[in-house]
């Protein structure tokens, strides 16, 4: 629930809404690939995200798990 962070008076939530719309990934999808610009901020509704990248030798490697609650971006 994102009222844990700052308590936004209804005109000022009207005003943030009206920038949000829904993406919902499945297993397998990405928020964002090695190489693009994020130009996305994501709050996790239901699930698990996990952040990844690709080493030098082309292994896939978890880096970290965003959980529901929390946000995922693809800034570090």
């Amino acid at each position: 629930d994102l009222s844990q962070f700052e308590r936004l008076s209804d005109a000022d939530w009207a005003r943030i809404e009206s920038y949000l719309q829904p993406l919902t990934l499945e297993k397998g999808d990405y928020l964002l690939r090695e190489g693009q610009i994020s130009r996305r901020l994501g709050w996790i509704m239901s699930g698990i995200c996990r952040y990844a990248y690709c080493n030098e030798a082309g292994d896939e490697c978890t880096k970290y798990f965003i959980r529901e609650g929390q946000f995922a971006s693809g800034a570090e």
